[in-house]
């Protein structure tokens, strides 16, 4: 008897409860659909625009270089690296880069890619010109010894395609959908800040009136609107 009642109690409950099972089954596919509808995009994005920056900047006599970098990937060191080349020294901004998983390599490209475009804003670079964007960048820490001023100095020789161009906006789109709206604006400043004093010193070796052309203010105003927060996110 005592089981045929157990039996009657679960057919009861299961008549009852379906809809009710079935409505909060509905409830919360419906949430996680929104939930995802309103995460940045995935982190596959950032990978693969990290991956063709890396294929654009990095030519064929720095691919050594690229191995090293890649070799060094442990946090410590690519704290360190981003640090460096970012001129941030922020750690919960460091963190949050890590934490999305900016690699030194791709973050030295973000970095000196401003400089490189600036310098070719004007559409040529002359050996004076040249000249000045390396003593600026000097002065703003690429010192002369290192991979960081060799890579410049590289790109200062070879102006840059719109294949690189497209490389790197699209990986500071892929990184403007991860960080928030304040590490974001801390990697954007740092990044033009460092690319406008250059490009105002280097104005000022060269003996300009005008240290900065109009061509120059158009590359940095694109530039920056690169790191824009995509509108979905805002």
């Amino acid at each position: 008897m005592l089981a045929v009642d157990w039996l009657m109690w679960i057919i009861f409950f299961n008549h009852r409860c379906e809809p009710l099972l079935h409505f909060a089954a509905q409830r919360l596919t419906r949430a996680l659909i929104l939930l995802f509808e309103k995460q940045p995009m995935k982190r596959e994005l950032l990978t693969d625009s990290s991956r063709d920056l890396d294929e654009k900047f990095y030519r064929k006599q720095d691919i050594a270089l690229l191995e090293y970098l890649r070799s060094q990937a442990d946090e410590d060191n690519r704290r360190a690296q981003i640090a460096e080349i970012a001129q941030i020294d922020d750690p919960t901004v460091l963190d949050s880069l890590l934490q999305v998983g900016v690699t030194a390599e791709s973050f030295i490209a973000l970095g000196l890619y401003p400089l490189v475009r600036v310098a070719w804003a004007d559409g040529s670079v002359s050996e004076a010109e040249r000249d000045a964007v390396l003593r600026a960048a000097a002065d703003e820490g690429i010192s002369v010894d290192t991979a960081n001023y060799r890579l410049l100095q590289g790109w200062l020789e070879d102006c840059p395609d719109s294949a690189l161009q497209e490389a790197w906006q699209n990986y500071a789109r892929a990184l403007a959908r991860e960080l928030d709206a304040t590490h974001l604006a801390a990697v954007r400043n740092s990044m033009l800040k460092r690319a406008r004093q250059v490009a105002d010193a280097a104005g000022g070796f060269l003996g300009l009136g005008n240290r900065i052309s109009k061509n120059e203010e158009l590359a940095l105003l694109d530039l920056a609107h690169a790191f824009d927060k995509p509108a979905d996110l805002q």
